[in-house]
């Protein structure tokens, strides 16, 4: 038997089991095939959560997850951008940086299923970051940047209870940014000759594994 023929199997037995109670009466039960698909589950009213596959392209983030119904909640990031390895790794394309500093912020919401411990969510998420990067500090040639990032993309995954009050969620982010930036000498007097343009726009593509760990409050 492939793969194939078993799903179908086990979504029959499950089909049957949702309207086993129908037979044999004259109108069938909607209400108890309406329970097994759409029976509204409560989230929490507040929730924290940490995200450690995030940290390679955001850094360190805690997110603040807020139910507004059974099915639907919001959420609100804060992170360290200046921890992400690949934020670092992009500024050093441009040379070696002294001092990088920099956070970001992310408002979202987030659609559930209404499964009891399983859950299966769907969301959409915009961004912010702001970096400012110092490089070849107390030369003559000491310049700085300053780049704002916006983020926009979604998410699918499913969050699974693993204690009563802890939980796991693990899906797939995906999404693009675009990154604006504008540099200049520290001395303004510096490079004056110099007819390379000082700002510009970059765009770039956006997608990570979620695996975040999270913590009802009530």
């Amino acid at each position: 038997m492939n793969r194939f023929s078993l799903k179908l199997g086990l979504l029959a037995l499950f089909f049957i089991q949702c309207t086993t109670s129908s037979f044999g009466q004259d109108r069938p039960d909607t209400t108890r095939l309406k329970s097994c698909f759409l029976e509204p589950q409560p989230l929490p009213t507040l929730s924290v959560s940490v995200n450690p596959a995030g940290f390679l392209f955001f850094g360190p983030t805690v997110d603040v997850s807020i139910g507004l119904r059974s099915n639907l909640a919001v959420t609100a990031g804060f992170r360290n951008t200046t921890q992400s390895p690949i934020v670092k790794k992009l500024k050093k394309k441009s040379g070696e940086f002294d001092q990088l500093n920099g956070s970001g912020l992310s408002l979202g919401i987030v659609c559930f299923t209404p499964k009891v411990n399983h859950k299966l969510y769907i969301g959409a998420q915009l961004g912010y970051d702001k970096l400012h990067v110092d490089y070849s500090t107390d030369e003559p040639w000491e310049w700085y940047e300053d780049a704002k990032t916006y983020h926009l993309g979604g998410n699918i995954g499913i969050r699974s209870y693993v204690a009563p009050r802890v939980f796991l969620n693990t899906g797939l982010f995906l999404g693009g940014m675009i990154s604006t930036y504008d540099w200049d000498y520290t001395d303004t007097n510096y490079g004056m000759s110099d007819p390379e343009s000082r700002s510009g726009t970059k765009i770039y593509p956006n997608g990570m594994l979620e695996i975040a760990v999270g913590y009802r409050i009530r």
